[in-house]
C-alpha cells in the first residue's frame, strides 16, 4: 500500500495531526456531512459542489444527496474543501 503525501511531502498522519488541532469554527464532521463532503471533493480532485448526504456515503447507506443547503451547511462544505486544500493531499490516480 502506498502512502499518500502532499506536495510538501507531509504524510497522512502528519496532516491528520494538524487537522485535529482546535478550530475556531466547529462543524458537524460526521461521515457524509457537509464538512466531510467538502474535504472529500477536494481530495478526489472534484470542483466545489456544496452538498451532503443524509445517510453515509456508500450506495447502500446514502439516503439523499442534499444540495439545497442552509448558509451554515454551505459554509461547512466550503470550510471542509478549504481545509483539505490547505493540507494539499489529493488522491494519486496514477
Amino acid at each position: 500500500m502506498t502512502q499518500t503525501t502532499n506536495a510538501q511531502g507531509s504524510t497522512f498522519a502528519e496532516l491528520y495531526a494538524a487537522a485535529i488541532e482546535p478550530k475556531t469554527t466547529q462543524h458537524d464532521e460526521r461521515h457524509g456531512g457537509a464538512y466531510d463532503r467538502g474535504g472529500a471533493d477536494y481530495y478526489y480532485g472534484k470542483p466545489e459542489d456544496p452538498h451532503y448526504f443524509t445517510g453515509g456515503t456508500s450506495w447502500m447507506a446514502c439516503d439523499t444527496r442534499v444540495t439545497d443547503l442552509t448558509p451554515g451547511e454551505r459554509q461547512a462544505y466550503l470550510d471542509g474543501y478549504a481545509d483539505a486544500e490547505s493540507f494539499g493531499a489529493q488522491k494519486d490516480w496514477g
